[in-house]
């Protein structure tokens, strides 16, 4: 059970952003019940100050609340950079709480430009214990998977599975204290994050963060409103089931205008007719607001259909855009094709200079081999020129062996005996004249 003690919520807010947290605060307090303690401290510049404090008097006293108390803003982040166009630099403010509230164990954070739809005491209930935090977890920062790991490295985390958006925290204010990290924020600064104050606690608070139900702070940006938003936004299914958003959607706590659109300025926006009504009901309270609400609500239609005729024209360029796309793809594809082809081209000519070479080759080899024909063929006929005078001379030497044969001559023995060895210089000399000439 909680103590005795008022629940604590804290804000920031400059000049800019004086009506939307005034709205707040008064929707915060009607959504109270009866038996719930609440109390407000506001960290405002002198000029926020100076335009809130009459109009907070009165929201207070009509909802029988305790009096807003007024925080000075913390010098040491009066430098940091803005990285985020639409968030202005009191986004740093929550980092100093642990020190600017020194008594308070915990707190609840809410940014200026939500509706509290339910009593914040009974919702954030239970007291915090090793947690450091307490939030929403931010949706778009977890798709896709990898820009999801290139953040965690870039945050020095060791998962990112739980990264809550700093727009609705619960703060366990003692538990910062004792670990000194108003220090760590402060020397987180330096790096310079994207999503600057919400990175910083995100990195420092990590393995203490307790992640809630999106009903406590369901983000605009998501389009709640649009009955598929669950099945058009892979990043909605990454962090909870259909039936936790579809249940948030129909009965949020809180609805946190996060994002660059704002419902003072575009009707268009998602919930945008219950910060309206919020408006109108702190209107009944200050009488210089109701009078200022119809200007104020002349001002956002005519935004939001300035704004129609512009979301027109820049989905017609989106879709010229696309068509662009589109047709660069089809040159890409195409330039990727003539590629292929060139490279098949040039393979192809390769392989015709690889058989123009052979070819060359070829015709030196079938040139070799018809010169040695050529030779032999020279040759084949120097031979039977040979072996037909053999033929003539063998005639002849028959002829005489013949007459030899015939003659009753003391010589005819003689020549006998001599005839075999000149038959056989004859034929040495005709393998003379024809040795290695035919094959």
């Amino acid at each position: 059970m909680r103590s005795k003690k008022p629940f604590v919520i804290t804000m920031a807010a400059d000049a800019d952003y004086a009506l939307p947290t005034l709205v707040a605060i008064c929707s915060i307090l009607a959504a109270k019940h009866a038996g719930s303690d609440i109390q407000i401290y506001l960290i405002a510049s002198s000029e926020a100050e100076s335009v809130l404090r009459a109009p907070l008097e009165c929201v207070a006293d009509h909802y029988g609340a305790r009096k807003i108390e007024f925080l000075s803003p913390p010098l040491e982040f009066d430098k940091a950079s803005i990285q985020i166009s639409h968030i202005t630099a009191p986004t740093y403010y929550r980092l100093a709480l642990p020190d600017l509230l020194p008594e308070i164990d915990e707190c609840l954070y809410l940014d200026g430009d939500l509706v509290v739809l339910a009593d914040l005491p009974s919702v954030f209930g239970s007291p915090m214990k090793e947690e450091l935090l307490r939030g929403v977890k931010a949706a778009a920062y977890y798709y896709p998977s990898y820009e999801r790991c290139l953040k965690a490295r870039r945050l020095g985390i060791g998962a990112f599975d739980e990264y809550v958006n700093a727009g609705v925290l619960q703060m366990n204010l003692k538990l910062m204290r004792e670990l000194n990290l108003t220090q760590a924020f402060e020397e987180l600064l330096c790096e310079n994050y994207s999503s600057q104050d919400q990175d910083i606690l995100n990195s420092a608070c990590y393995g203490r963060i307790e992640t809630l139900d999106p009903a406590m702070n369901l983000m605009t940006k998501y389009h709640p409103e649009r009955p598929d938003s669950f099945d058009c936004d892979p990043s909605i299914r990454l962090c909870w089931t259909r039936k936790e958003w579809d249940e948030a959607c129909a009965r949020p706590m809180i609805v946190h205008y996060a994002g660059a659109e704002k419902p003072w300025q575009d009707l268009s926006v998602d919930f945008a007719d219950l910060w309206w009504r919020a408006a109108e009901e702190t209107g009944s309270v200050i009488a210089a607001l109701k009078a200022a609400l119809p200007t104020l609500r002349k001002n956002a239609e005519a935004f939001t259909r300035c704004n129609e005729v512009f979301l027109q024209c820049e989905k017609k360029y989106l879709m010229e855009v696309e068509r662009l796309r589109l047709e660069k793809e089809t040159v890409k594809e195409q330039a990727a094709e003539l590629q292929g082809l060139e490279e098949k081209v040039g393979r192809y000519a390769n392989r015709a200079k690889e058989l123009e070479c052979l070819l060359a080759a070829s015709e030196n080899g079938r040139q070799m081999v018809q010169e040695e024909l050529r030779k032999k063929t020279t040759m084949l006929r120097e031979a039977r020129g040979q072996l037909k005078q053999a033929k003539s001379e063998c005639r002849e030497l028959s002829l005489h062996i013949n007459d030899l044969q015939e003659s009753n001559s003391w010589r005819a023995g003689r020549a006998l005996t001599a005839l075999p060895r000149a038959a056989k210089r004859a034929v040495i000399k005709l393998k003379e004249h024809l040795g290695g000439g035919i094959v």
